[in-house]
């Protein structure tokens, strides 16, 4: 069967992408499926930025609402491209099962457009989207690795913000509130689970469009 042209021939035709969509599928699947616990979490987490800056950990409670704020809206943007990624590579099966082994000129047509978007505009959109994960997370390692920090090192806890406090067993229960304010470890785990998928999400289709693009050029 001849293989598809995407600017240059691929070394695959239109009805061995089947293969190829439905792993991907399943990945998107897989993202989905993640971004969806971890939105879940975000939005009904006991949001308590107080806890922040009575700790030194932030300057402002308005750091953490804007942290919170582009966390919700990563998510729903990742959970929307995610959506539109599993709803090409279906249509990317579809297509590719249609016709015959010889017939491929009206395949093509409908192939090369969808193999194009996904391999530029999509692409793009998921780098933009690894990006910001592991800039969000590493923002909520530095803040939650302050508040473990300040719990385990109570001597070393601003002085300034326990001057606001007469009650004396106010600050060791802030300590531990400081804990229980970071995320707990299941979809802290999966935050770290998804953008690995990202990064592989991200890494594969720009060396496949790199060398795509190379053999135009050269």
């Amino acid at each position: 069967m001849p293989a598809l042209v995407v600017w240059e021939r691929l070394i695959v035709a239109g009805d061995d992408l089947r293969i190829i969509s439905t792993l991907t599928l399943l990945l998107r699947l897989l993202q989905i499926s993640m971004i969806s616990y971890i939105t879940h979490h975000i939005s009904h987490f006991p949001h308590e930025p107080s806890i922040f800056v009575l700790t030194g950990c932030i300057s402002h409670e308005d750091n953490y609402w804007s942290w919170y704020t582009g966390a919700m809206a990563g998510c729903f943007v990742t959970l929307t491209y995610g959506v539109v990624g599993a709803v090409v590579e279906v249509a990317i099966i579809r297509i590719s099962g249609m016709g015959t082994p010889t017939d491929v000129e009206e395949r093509s047509r409908m192939l090369v457009p969808l193999c194009k978007f996904d391999m530029v505009p999509m692409l793009i959109i998921r780098i933009a989207g690894f990006l910001f994960a592991i800039y969000a997370l590493t923002y909520t390692d530095q803040i939650c690795k302050c508040a473990i920090h300040h719990h385990h090192h109570p001597s070393e806890f601003n002085s300034s913000s326990e001057l606001e406090y007469e009650d004396d067993d106010y600050v060791p229960n802030l300590k531990s509130r400081a804990l229980s304010a970071c995320p707990e470890r299941d979809w802290y785990v999966m935050a770290r689970i998804l953008i690995f998928t990202m990064a592989c999400d991200a890494l594969f289709p720009t060396i496949t469009l790199v060398v795509v693009l190379r053999k135009r050029i050269g």
